[in-house]
């Protein structure tokens, strides 16, 4: 009886611990999560010799598991969230067609962040689902050799004073655990 009453304090002490953590998850604490499977991942594909098939094949299974804890860890993190979080960010271009209002992640998976932002129109697009790609800067102001963007729902073309959500990704989320704001920075050249 004893031991069952510890055993349930125990579980108790856990689950409270639990709901009480996801209010402060950052884009840093999947970035360390990612950075860790990364570097596994990398460890495993310097190893990959492509005229040994089977040694090749066996370090392609064990990169596809490495992949798999990745997401599972992932989705258990964001699973602890209890409030959006929004990306802190800049717009440097296309100010004249597009006013970013702000920026959210929608979800993570290995090595990306998926986001989501409101954005409101100040011109009329010529052309369907317009899209901008992202930079990202680390707390010393470096640009990281992240790649992704947002874009526009490609079965339409945006209209001035309309507000839309613009959704893609972040690459490389492993570059993040430095993290400070993304950089929307790209001239958009078709419009």
């Amino acid at each position: 009886m004893k031991k069952l009453l510890i055993l349930i304090l125990g579980i108790c002490t856990i689950c409270f611990s639990c709901s009480t953590s996801g209010d402060s998850v950052t884009i840093k604490d999947f970035a360390q999560i990612a950075e860790t499977y990364h570097e596994k991942i990398s460890q495993l594909e310097a190893k990959r010799n492509p005229t040994d098939i089977t040694s090749f094949l066996q370090i392609n299974d064990s990169i596809r598991v490495y992949r798999t804890e990745a997401n599972k860890e992932l989705d258990s993190l964001f699973l602890l969230l209890k409030d959006t979080i929004y990306i802190p960010f800049t717009q440097t271009e296309n100010i004249n067609r597009l006013e970013i209002i702000k920026v959210w992640i929608t979800s993570v998976q290995y090595n990306e962040i998926y986001i989501e932002a409101l954005v409101k129109a100040l011109d009329n697009s010529g052309i369907h689902g317009p899209y901008t790609s992202v930079s990202s800067f680390d707390t010393e102001n470096n640009r990281l050799a992240t790649g992704g963007g947002i874009g526009g729902n490609p079965e339409e073309r945006v209209r001035a004073g309309e507000t839309y959500i613009f959704s893609g990704k972040v690459d490389n989320l492993h570059l993040l655990t430095n993290f400070r704001r993304l950089q929307f920075d790209e001239d958009i050249k078709k419009w």
